[in-house]
């Protein structure tokens, strides 16, 4: 057959490959744009029913306290609650209103009784008792610093900012409403006093909790000034921030600001003004997230949701193949139109080096393109996995929901459990080898009198190995009832980490933690109030300066894990041995990319581009000389082996080997083909053009090898 006629048939086919590919890849690319729209719509969809839910639910709350109020103050005006009844009507309306945390009424100066400058009786729950108290008796209410008592004889019922209340000995929200002595002779309104209800951050926070965030979406709540009334970051609120000077935080730089400011401030407005409004890609604390305004009609606020975008929305197995199709496409694309353009079908040297280093940039892409998206779907389907095999709780609301599962409940003749409220604080990690780790820091207990007198003090590492851990109690400190017991730790923890990944495995380190009377029905609960934000990826319960070298901390939480065992440790009736929920503390922890690249990948990339050398200048080398130079290779490589597997001491095959298998088998092709070049056999495929064809498929082969064994181990 003549060369134009090979030339044409190779034309041709590339050209029909190449429109084929990118037909492929267009199918491919829209139908997971498509899937990813639709996946997007419906989240978004779901997100927003869930805040105007929230939205309904508490406006209804703050209609039913403001409702309340005004009722009170009315017929405290009309005279038909006399003054001697008004007891008895705020113990009523705390009763007919379990979710108020108080409720009074403030006279003004001797409005109430003639002999007494002030009197303002003050119904307090704590402790789901409820407590009379006089607020005249902690401070002078009608000084102009306590708003919550001036503002409504000059605007009528207000809401007020969050304030510390000395007398409710906690931060609170408060309406506060107005209510008139009618002057008999003129017919007007004398100012009289006020009547205030309040709602503690306690029950926000648990309303809040009991919204569908996700993992680590959050609530807030706006003033019509742009002002946080609530966040789970109590300082915003103690500093009367804006979200806007939030959103616009330090952390940002300035061309962030800028577009965060243009896409924020108008839409902010219109939420503030009371329309229901949606901020989606919007960085957040370093964080894409959507934002779902609604207003509060009843209090002229706005109540804000957050969703943070990357736990929402993952790529399911349909779009992640469909992912997969998107990158083999483009190579397969790339690759027949480098051929069309480099017009390597006419056989030119320079043409088939083009098209040679085109394919192997494709294949580097489409290898670094997996490294790239594997990581998060990885995460995302832990995620996943860890809501359906275990129970990450954030807060009290997802707390509750779990401990209140009937498997949970005392069976016949067991004894109700007993909770122990506890914090972890963790200093420092470190990597003894493979499997353990050494972990220091802080357990905190709370135990209440009368409710924990029957049981031991402290915890237990199970997973502990070597020496006995070092536990030493460094604190005790009483209020109230509680007592709060805190101990210092330093442990080395076993744990069975997946390497299969390596050096691109995320790890999850947790400490496992049992009550000392673990024999008894003790179960160990977070305490939340402990720490100032409870969201995964602020890292609550870690050290802020914390030092691991080589890795990336991305979140930590509590979870619980449902384990059982075969045995009842000697003791009868054990009720750990079924479906016991034991507390974890969980990091997250992430390779970092550059570090991976300096101690993993150097070495094997550099003896490939060597090895590359080598066999482009195989045609002035004798068999021997290859032999000896290829098994100095051979001997560097399998040193380079044998110290990462002992430093790593896992078991099984690494994602790292197989590029080391990938260079024994160069090793030997280099040196099959120096001896195949010199043979004295005509063998074309060897010898045409001093050995350019393994030239040619030297890097394409090598790579295309190395993406097979990525998208076998990563996906």
């Amino acid at each position: 057959m003549q060369a134009n006629t090979w030339i044409k048939i190779i034309f041709r086919l590339s050209l029909t490959l190449c429109i084929t590919s990118f037909l492929f890849l267009l199918l491919v690319a829209f139908s997971y744009w498509q899937e990813k729209r639709q996946t997007i719509q419906k989240t978004k969809q779901e997100a927003k029913q869930e805040a105007v839910r929230a939205a309904q639910e508490i406006d209804a709350e703050l209609r039913q306290l403001k409702d309340s109020t005004t009722s009170l103050a009315n017929d405290l005006t009309s005279g038909k609650l006399k003054d001697e009844q008004l007891k008895d009507r705020l113990v009523r309306i705390m009763a007919e209103n379990p979710d108020f945390f108080a409720v009074g009424a403030a006279y003004a100066p001797y409005a109430y009784d003639p002999q007494e400058r002030l009197y303002a009786p003050y119904y307090v729950k704590r402790n789901g008792q409820l407590q009379l108290e006089q607020i005249e008796s902690s401070y002078d209410y009608t000084q102009p610093e306590y708003e919550w008592y001036n503002r409504p004889f000059t605007e009528g019922e207000v809401w007020n900012d969050p304030t510390f209340g000395q007398a409710s000995n906690t931060f609170v929200i408060d309406f506060s409403t107005p209510f008139y002595q009618i002057d008999q002779e003129t017919q007007e309104k004398v100012p009289r006093g006020v009547v205030l209800a309040t709602y503690s951050f306690k029950q926000i926070k648990e309303l809040m909790s009991s919204l569908n965030l996700g993992k680590t979406g959050y609530g807030m709540l706006l003033s019509n000034k742009g002002k946080f009334i609530y966040h789970p970051q109590e300082n915003l609120v103690k500093g009367k921030k804006s979200i806007l000077a939030f959103a616009l935080g330090e952390d940002q730089n300035e061309n962030n600001k800028k577009i965060v400011k243009q896409k924020f401030k108008q839409k902010l407005d219109k939420a503030i003004n009371g329309e229901s409004v949606m901020i989606d890609n919007i960085i957040i604390q370093g964080q894409s997230s959507w934002i779902f305004y609604e207003p509060l009609t009843s209090a002229d606020w706005t109540l804000g949701l957050v969703f943070i975008e990357d736990e929402l929305i993952g790529n399911s197995s349909s779009l992640q193949n469909k992912l997969i199709g998107i990158i083999l496409g483009s190579i397969g694309f790339f690759f027949f139109l480098s051929i069309l353009v480099f017009q390597a079908y006419q056989g030119s040297t320079k043409s088939l080096w083009a098209v040679s280093t085109s394919t192997s940039a494709l294949l580097v892409a489409g290898i670094g393109s997996i490294w790239y998206f594997a990581p998060e779907q990885q995460q995302f389907e832990q995620g996943k996995n860890e809501q359906i095999e275990n129970a990450t709780v954030v807060n009290e609301a997802g707390l509750e929901q779990f401990l209140s599962q009937d498997e949970f409940q005392p069976k016949a003749g067991q004894a109700s459990p007993i909770y122990i409220p506890t914090g972890v604080f963790v200093q420092s990690i470190e990597f003894t080898n493979a499997n353990n780790i050494l972990v220091t820091g802080y357990v905190w207990q709370k135990y209440e009198k009368g409710v924990h007198d029957n049981i031991s003090h402290g915890f237990i590492l199970p997973e502990s190995v070597g020496d006995k851990p070092a536990i030493k109690e460094t604190y005790r400190h009483s209020v109230g009832n509680i007592e709060t017991i805190g101990w210092y730790f330093e442990a080395t923890l076993r744990q069975n980490f997946d390497y299969s990944r390596y050096p691109f495995d995320n790890k999850d380190v947790w400490i496992r933690l049992w009550h000392k009377d673990f024999d008894k029905n003790v179960i160990l609960v977070p305490d939340f109030d402990a720490y100032e934000l409870m969201i995964p990826t602020s890292l609550p319960g870690v050290e802020k300066d914390f030092v691991l070298p080589g890795w990336t901390l991305k979140e930590s939480f509590f979870q619980y894990r449902l384990n059982d065992y075969n045995i009842n440790f000697g003791i009868e009736n054990y009720v750990g041995q079924e479906n016991f929920p034991e507390l974890y503390f969980t990091i997250l922890i992430e390779r970092d990319f550059l570090t991976i690249f300096i101690t993993n990948m150097l070495t094997p990339a550099i003896i490939a581009i060597l090895l590359f050398f080598i066999q482009s200048i195989v045609n002035r080398l004798s068999p021997l000389e290859a032999i000896e130079v290829t098994g100095a290779f051979l001997f560097i490589v399998i040193l380079d082996q044998i110290n990462l597997r002992q430093n790593i001491l896992a078991a099984g095959l690494l994602y790292i080997d197989y590029f080391y298998f990938a260079l024994y088998l160069l090793i030997l092709l280099v040196a099959i083909n120096s001896r195949l070049y010199s043979s004295r056999f005509n063998l074309p495929a060897f010898q045409y053009k001093d050995s350019l064809i393994p030239k040619l498929l030297y890097l394409p082969n090598l790579l295309g090898f190395l993406l097979i064994i990525t998208l076998l181990v990563f996906l």
